[in-house]
């Protein structure tokens, strides 16, 4: 009896939690109220650039092709990288008054390589608002516009929301049910109880002006983890980041299991990071939103089969019932949110949160990440030391945006 009820109390626990969090996200986005659709201001969109993913190309011309003719895409790109510069050629000839293709030297393994090619496309900024997007990040449409009304309102940095869409094999759809599960839960949940205290560095926006005068990104280009140390920075100094409800899109091939292995362990490696700089009671409220519930999903199913040794049915139908409810609550959360591209798979979604501890536990001891072609180890204070720099350009296998 005693087993059965701690059983049942488990997975009501879990559920409460689950629904509460996202309770708590979609009500944020919710107060956000009416969203802009007209850009009123040029922007320009730096886009530091490198070629072998299967999906760039089509990334890059989505996003010429649902973005306001004001918007001025500025690819940043290495002179070795001859698949990115054959992708950035053609589409060049295409839209040659919305792209403007600034070559970059290698990186020479020292500092943070995307933070650098910034520092390069800053100097060819002309409009009064600059973006950062990944290169394989989509814009939703109106975006930027959206961005530009909180810029204008007071905000210094307007960040956006991750959803991804994935590519047609199991490693991709494990890193996407990851971030479609955990996207409203990890960025607008706790802003029921606290303020950002990092962005989304796949894809933000903050004015020229600024970007130009404070220097931020000469100060942070020793920082491997760039989008915490901006966002560290610009809270240090009395400002704000302004975290926007509506989505990007992102499309990786993750193309193996050590792949997908590398990109999770870097992810919770930086996680971790952003972890040890918080205040204790910022922790204690981290550990309560994103590391009880995989925690507790853990718990009710391993009770769950100490319970079905004895009665199979039973245990049966109350984790299918719980696991039923919770692939509801994370649809319904989500589509509440506006993460209307968010797709969540039933299967990849509960292992992909069923993995998290494992790698959380991988980041705490393992200190070695693969990045693109580069391998840095990292210290537990953040500092950081290149291991290796490939020379072969392209994306290789165990590397990702």
């Amino acid at each position: 009896m005693l087993l059965l009820s701690s059983f049942l109390l488990l997975i009501v626990l879990y559920l409460a939690w689950l629904v509460i969090r996202m309770s708590w996200a979609v009500g944020y986005a919710r107060r956000r109220g009416a969203l802009v659709d007209d850009l009123t201001e040029p922007v320009d969109v730096m886009q530091p650039i490198l070629g072998g993913d299967p999906d760039l190309e089509e990334a890059l011309r989505d996003n010429l092709l649902h973005t306001d003719a004001r918007v001025r895409f500025l690819w940043l790109v290495d002179e070795d990288d001859h698949l990115a510069r054959q992708v950035v050629r053609r589409l060049g000839l295409q839209y040659p008054t919305r792209i403007k293709i600034i070559p970059c030297a290698p990186f020479s393994g020292q500092g943070n390589p995307k933070v650098a090619k910034l520092i390069v496309g800053l100097e060819h900024v002309s409009a009064p608002w600059v973006a950062v997007l990944d290169d394989d990040t989509r814009l939703s449409r109106g975006q930027l516009a959206d961005a530009v009304e909180q810029l204008s309102a007071g905000a210094t940095l307007y960040t956006g929301l991750p959803s991804y869409v994935p590519a047609p094999n199991i490693p991709s759809r494990l890193v996407a049910n990851f971030v479609n599960i955990s996207s409203a839960l990890t960025y607008l949940a706790p802003l029921r109880l606290m303020r950002p205290v990092t962005l989304n560095g796949m894809f933000y926006v903050v004015s020229a002006d600024w970007l130009r005068e404070s220097r931020v990104m000469e100060l942070i280009v020793g920082e491997l983890c760039d989008d915490y140390a901006l966002a560290k920075w610009i809270r240090s100094h009395g400002g704000s980041i302004h975290q926007g409800v509506m989505a990007h899109r992102i499309r990786t091939t993750v193309h193996s299991f050590r792949h997908y292995a590398s990109l999770m362990h870097r992810w919770m490696l930086f996680a971790d990071l952003l972890f040890r700089d918080l205040k204790l009671g910022q922790r204690i409220l981290v550990v309560a939103l994103l590391g009880v519930p995989p925690l507790l999903l853990w718990s009710w199913l391993v009770v769950a089969i100490c319970v079905a040794v004895r009665q199979p049915g039973l245990a049966l139908a109350v984790v299918g019932t719980g696991l039923l409810l919770r692939d509801l609550a994370l649809r319904l959360g989500n589509r509440w949110v506006g993460l209307t591209t968010a797709r969540v798979d039933f299967h990849y979604a509960l292992l992909a949160e069923l993995l998290m501890p494992l790698h959380v536990l991988h980041a705490l001891v393992g200190r070695t990440i693969q990045w693109r072609s580069r391998r840095f180890r990292v210290s537990y204070s953040g500092r950081f030391q290149t291991l290796q720099t490939s020379a072969k350009p392209g994306r290789p296998a165990g590397s990702d945006s």
